[in-house]
């Protein structure tokens, strides 16, 4: 997730590759028919989705990526911040919009799965 957070933060726009990396990091799978021709997008709860979100261009979409009960704010100077209301879990800069919501949600989705594994 650290790799990913780090491309993500040098990214100058939106990518697909970049996409397609948070839906590994997610744990998504590309579900294909016999001949091998993708068919849908399979979240790990089952969950079907005809394409990739294109979380790093959509801010509908990178919405998305905020943790159930986190707070999320949008600041005009290219600031994102995510985490519980008394104490920020991530604020972080992306060179979009959507670019600093993805990175500070995935920020806060890593720092909810180091305090579970500590």
């Amino acid at each position: 997730m650290r790799d990913l957070i780090a491309r993500l933060q040098a990214a100058e726009w939106a990518s697909r590759q970049l996409d397609a990396a948070i839906s590994d990091a997610l744990g998504w799978v590309l579900v294909c028919d016999n001949a091998g021709r993708p068919q849908h997008w399979r979240e790990p709860d089952g969950t079907r989705h005809s394409a990739l979100p294109e979380w790093t261009r959509s801010l509908d979409a990178a919405l998305t990526l905020v943790p159930e009960g986190a707070r999320w704010v949008l600041y005009s100077d290219g600031y994102a911040y995510v985490g519980p209301d008394d104490e920020p879990t991530a604020k972080w800069c992306g060179n979009t919009p959507a670019l600093a919501l993805c990175i500070a949600a995935l920020r806060a989705r890593m720092a909810q799965q180091e305090a579970r594994n500590a």
